[in-house]
């Protein structure tokens, strides 16, 4: 039962339906749910701008397999000179401790602000998470 619960609040039957109507719509090459797509890294010049002001909407894992309709595709941004992507780079290419970086500032700030952010409360719990993410 409990599995079963947790199946349902993660959307498991929504997708499973979802998945089916894709097939019958667009053929057995339509998206699937969570499906895993390889692509080439160097390839990815952009990333996705949510901006529902402008018909660009926040997608979450629950929209994953949706086929959507209208321009929001087009909403996106250059990776060059985004604070994740530098911090990360800054981290694992020169070395730089992570509470050098400008991504842990900014998160430190987010969690003083909203008191919560990515599930971590304060700075020892940020510290944990750039842990787990170097044992990755």
């Amino acid at each position: 039962m409990k599995k079963l619960r947790k199946a349902i609040s993660a959307g498991v039957p929504v997708k499973a339906v979802r998945d089916v109507t894709n097939r019958l719509r667009f053929g057995p090459d339509a998206p699937q749910s969570d499906e895993l797509i390889w692509i080439r890294p160097r390839d990815v010049t952009h990333w996705y701008a949510a901006d529902p002001t402008k018909g660009a909407p926040r997608f979450r894992r629950r929209h994953s397999g949706s086929v959507v309709a209208g321009d929001w595709d087009k909403s996106r941004t250059p990776f060059a000179g985004h604070i994740k992507l530098d911090s990360i780079r800054a981290h694992f290419e020169q070395g730089v401790p992570w509470e050098e970086t400008e991504l842990f500032d900014w998160m430190l700030q987010r969690i003083e602000e909203l008191g919560r952010i990515d599930g971590v409360t304060d700075r020892a719990g940020l510290i944990r998470r750039y842990e787990r993410l170097d044992r990755i």
